[in-house]
């Protein structure tokens, strides 16, 4: 399912990154179902603190190109701006 692919996809990246703790194994759960998508968590360990943000970001920009690349579609939120003065 796209599900399962999603979780794999997520704990193959984690598993690839070097500043990631090969145990315990990152793991990816899904969250919830909610209005605007599937909510997933992926969960690892880092060796040192310090470099939680930067893998954070890092395994971020890499999901996002797996993601297009497996053509799976992220929820992002949308919004509507009027501006005053501007006719409709």
């Amino acid at each position: 399912t796209n599900v399962d692919k999603v979780k794999k996809i997520l704990v193959e990246l984690a598993k690839r990154h070097l500043l990631i703790l090969k145990h315990p194994e990152p793991q990816a759960f899904l969250i919830a179902f909610t209005d605007k998508g599937i909510r997933f968590s992926l969960v690892y360990k880092v060796a040192d603190y310090k470099d939680e943000f930067r893998t954070q970001e890092e395994l971020r920009c890499e999901i996002e190109k797996k993601f297009q690349a497996e053509k799976i579609e992220m929820a992002l939120p949308q919004m509507v701006v009027h501006l005053k003065g501007e006719k409709q």
